[in-house]
């Protein structure tokens, strides 16, 4: 499904929508919006944006060769894998009124900023 932008943006705010399977490579930015638990077991290789902003984003892959970014609004990012959020070069923003559930995960250096 794409954005109005063009942009890969999975889901309407409703429960379908997912990335499918294999890598994530070569994006600039993707967008998240689906309400519940949204798994996302796929691995980003290179560098980009990663946006949630419904329900509850799960990480299962090693993300290790990623500098990706995170934005979290209104929702809820759950890493479930240490390197799950990629490399030291990107950051992790958890917005006022979103969660970081670091789901028992002893997370890599990836920066991370709460706000509010």
């Amino acid at each position: 499904m794409g954005s109005p932008a063009g942009l890969p943006f999975f889901s309407d705010g409703g429960t379908n929508g997912s990335p499918g399977i294999g890598p994530i490579t070569n994006f600039t930015a993707i967008t998240f919006n689906k309400s519940g638990t949204n798994v996302v077991n796929n691995t980003f290789h290179a560098t980009g944006y990663v946006t949630n902003i419904a329900g509850v984003l799960v990480l299962g892959a090693d993300n290790s060769h990623a500098d990706m970014n995170f934005d979290i609004i209104n929702s809820t990012l759950r890493p479930a894998a240490a390197n799950a959020l990629g490399r030291i070069a990107g950051s992790t923003v958890i917005e006022s009124g979103a969660t970081l559930d670091v789901n028992g995960q002893i997370l890599n250096t990836e920066p991370v900023v709460v706000s509010g």
